[in-house]
């Protein structure tokens, strides 16, 4: 997996490694020093048109499955 790590010299950084390892510092790519391992906010997006659930579901169908079927 991809975690985020912060250099305190050149900021965020990721840095691929297996789960259990991801609180162990690991090195800047640019100066080498230990880097502590941050939280950082998700990188995706939940589609939806509205917070009622069956709505949104047959919207998302329509826009990407519905297209399909003839």
């Amino acid at each position: 997996m991809i975690y985020e790590y912060r250099c305190k010299d050149h900021g965020k950084f990721s840095y691929n490694c297996a789960m259990d390892d991801r609180q162990a510092p690991k090195p800047c790519p640019e100066c080498l020093n230990l880097s502590g391992f941050i939280i950082s906010s998700s990188r995706f997006v939940l589609e939806g048109v509205s917070g009622d659930f069956p709505t949104a579901a047959a919207a998302w169908d329509k826009r990407h499955i519905g297209a399909y079927k003839k």
